[in-house]
């Protein structure tokens, strides 16, 4: 199961939201990578006309919105399973790696040959008359 699903099939409303969010997206990526001047209004108009479709005519972006879903899910892909590994070995390797520096057994599954048993007493169970009282 991969944390990423990649969606070949959307939605009026998940195409509509891909053309509002190309308005800024485009323009900014854009930016990011050093676009100045005339490139930078060509993206801003072609993130207009994306949000444009997206109000008028939503089925016209489903190639796009396909096309960047392809490009970008292997990306989601091998950072998802990266995101997994560095829980795995930084916090939950590192966390068990000093519990057992420490000594701690919160489990008490360590054995105590001194102990004579190891039998712990229960409360009595309750009546069933007893759960209707709530005081």
């Amino acid at each position: 199961m991969a944390l990423v699903d990649l969606n070949l099939e959307p939605t009026h409303r998940q195409l509509r939201q891909f053309g509002f969010i190309s308005l800024a997206a485009i323009p900014l990526v854009t930016w990011f990578w050093g676009g100045e001047g005339i490139v930078l209004g060509i993206a801003a108009g072609l993130g207009l006309v994306f949000a444009t479709l997206g109000y008028l005519a939503p089925a016209l972006l489903k190639w796009p919105f396909i096309g960047l879903s392809l490009i970008s899910w292997p990306i989601g892909f091998v950072v998802g399973e990266a995101v997994m590994l560095f829980l795995y070995f930084v916090v939950f390797l590192s966390f068990g790696l000093w519990f057992r520096l420490i000594g701690r057994d919160a489990l008490k599954l360590r054995i105590d040959r001194n102990q004579e048993s190891y039998w712990e007493d229960r409360p009595p169970q309750r009546k069933p008359q007893d759960y209707y009282r709530q005081s």
